[in-house]
């Protein structure tokens, strides 16, 4: 019986040694999730940022506009197809109506040179200055199909893309892409 006496204080001593480790765990493991969500939080803002900065296309899709059949003869020694006169008899005759795009640089941004890219079309490179610069560009899809992407290609800082809404690249590297929609009609 002594025996057992004498071994009880050395097991209340190694009980009270587990439950203070045990009490200690919680807030260990509490310091450490929470070490692991504001990481997750931290992640999240920078990849947020990263894609704002490299001009991800906005949560809704922005608009195309049409150009106006009184404007076609002018836009078009500005298109590089093939058949330029066939593209702007398509385009008055709304078979294959044009779209307009408008490209400028912030201030004091250093002029630059981009091409854009509609469908399967790739405008020659046109340089890009504070001044808003129109670019004539076929739909990137069928006229009828009323949506499709447009991508901007070269090596900018702060490029607009005057569309509906704007299209605002603070640095592009490459090329950026934006979903795009336009209203389909008789709008000849």
């Amino acid at each position: 019986m002594a025996e057992n006496r004498a071994s009880e204080p050395a097991q209340a001593t190694r009980n009270s040694s587990a439950q203070r480790a045990q009490r200690a765990a919680p807030s260990g493991g509490r310091a450490l999730g929470g070490a692991i969500i504001a990481a997750g939080a931290m992640s999240t803002a920078v990849l947020i940022a990263f894609s704002l900065s490299r001009g991800e296309p906005a949560a809704r899709d922005a608009t195309l506009e049409q150009i106006a059949v009184s404007d076609l003869d002018a836009a078009g020694p500005s298109l590089y197809v093939p058949r330029l006169g066939e593209t702007i008899a398509d385009a008055k005759s709304c078979k294959a109506p044009l779209a307009m795009v408008a490209v400028s640089t912030g201030w004091g941004a250093p002029d630059t040179w981009v091409r854009i890219k509609s469908g399967s079309y790739t405008s020659p490179p046109f340089k890009v200055t504070t001044a808003p610069q129109r670019i004539p560009v076929p739909f990137p899809a069928p006229y009828a199909v009323g949506h499709g992407t447009i991508s901007v290609i070269g090596e900018a800082g702060d490029l607009t893309l005057w569309i509906s809404p704007a299209w605002h690249i603070r640095q592009l590297e490459g090329s950026a892409s934006l979903n795009v929609v336009w209203k389909v009609g008789p709008n000849c």
